[in-house]
């Protein structure tokens, strides 16, 4: 999701420019090494946050090329775009892949939110926050219908279902049973990045923050980022832990 900056945010012309290039606001998902460094982007870096099974980086990138960070699909030659970004580096490692049953994982989250682009079409107005605190995620594995956003809807059978929850209604992360998506259905290798759509940041006095983003998990612990933004903020972070109450999965 993103927006272009203009009058009131909506004209797609940077207020007080003289050309015809647009800037455009919004969050994305990106690729990250382990210095933070964005693919594509070699000026400008994210911060980067260690877990036990892995890295993620968040952050904000300003001023770069539309075309080559963002993924703006209506981004022409010379467009720029400033972005809360986030992405899980190569190599982590969660541990065998679960099959079926429930388990608990605990751990840390980091996000960075950045707020005033509603009231300022300049970024050096905008304001940066970082946040982090702890989590306890639950995730139950189990079959249902396919429902209708699931990318194997359509089928006769039953499919591979993984719910997660983080937290309660309020607290910074708030997940209340998310359904995790499998890129390749109806299978779901739970070691490699799936999506999930769902869950809430509260960042702010306002309405909570919609998150999507990627996740793994395992018998050894949880890897995630997750990006979202509503007319007043942009939220892109991540989270990782340890597995702590794993007894009822099945491995494969």
């Amino acid at each position: 999701m993103r927006y272009l900056i203009g009058a009131a945010l909506a004209s797609g012309l940077l207020a007080g420019c003289g050309g015809s290039a647009r800037e455009f606001v919004g969050v994305t998902d990106v690729d990250v090494d382990a210095s933070g460094t964005v693919a594509g982007l070699s000026e400008q870096s994210l911060t980067v946050f260690e877990t036990d099974v892995g890295i993620f980086a968040h952050g904000f990138v300003e001023g770069v090329d539309a075309l080559v960070i963002g993924n703006s699909s209506s981004a022409v030659a010379g467009d720029i775009g400033n972005f809360a970004a986030s992405g899980i580096v190569d190599g982590y490692d969660v541990g065998g892949s679960y099959v079926s049953g429930t388990a608990s994982y605990s751990g840390d989250y980091a996000m960075t939110v950045v707020s005033g682009y509603e009231e300022s079409p300049n970024p050096q107005n905008w304001q940066r926050q970082a946040l982090t605190g702890e989590f306890i995620a639950r995730i139950e594995l189990h079959t249902a219908v396919a429902a209708a956003n699931d990318p194997d809807h359509g089928h006769s059978h039953d499919v591979d279902v993984v719910e997660l929850s983080i937290g309660e209604e309020g607290d910074p992360l708030f997940f209340e049973e998310v359904i995790i998506y499998s890129p390749t259905p109806p299978a779901l290798p739970s070691t490699i990045l799936n999506t999930f759509n769902g869950g809430f940041a509260n960042v702010g006095s306002g309405a909570p923050v919609p998150l999507e983003g990627k996740i793994a998990f395992g018998s050894d612990g949880i890897i995630a980022s997750f990006q979202g933004q509503t007319a007043d903020h942009l939220v892109a972070g991540g989270f990782g832990g340890t597995d702590a109450n794993a007894s009822d999965l099945v491995t494969q």
